[in-house]
């Protein structure tokens, strides 16, 4: 989301302070610079309403509260893009995207090649293919 926030609404990220309070799902992950771990027994968005917190990430679980509001304007448009892509080509600019994402946050060390993400890399000559979607998701 930091790398969306800079890339395409010219936020810059490193002059703000973020918080989570999600595991980070990898032993060796560490915080990017500016990241803060909030207590488990703080709830994000009671510390947004009371003022702690100037905007907040927030999943489909965001309450109908007339209070809040998207700071991107016509978020569920933005983006438009297919969530369900199938087959490494069909991936390919989204992986290149959040590599760079997570480049520029200091998350990685190094540039790395989509290859490098997969234990195997794919079969030359592999044909690829996309299984029909049920519907394409778009946000």
């Amino acid at each position: 989301m930091r790398g969306i926030l800079a890339s395409d609404y010219g936020v810059d990220t490193e002059r703000l302070r973020w918080f989570t309070q999600e595991d980070a799902h990898v032993a060796e992950y560490r915080e990017p610079p500016g990241v803060e771990r909030v207590a488990a027994d703080k709830n994000l968005l009671k510390m947004l309403r009371e003022g702690e917190l100037d905007a907040a990430i927030h999943g489909a679980d965001l309450p109908k509260d007339p209070s809040l509001m998207s700071v991107i304007p016509a978020a569920p448009k933005a983006g438009g893009i297919d969530l369900l892509p199938f087959g490494l080509a069909a991936c390919r600019l989204a992986l290149k995207a959040m590599i760079n994402y997570a480049l520029r946050q200091k998350m990685i060390p190094r540039p790395l090649e989509v290859e490098e993400l997969f234990d195997t890399p794919p079969a030359r000559g592999a044909v690829e293919t996309r299984l029909p979607a049920p519907g394409i998701l778009r946000f």
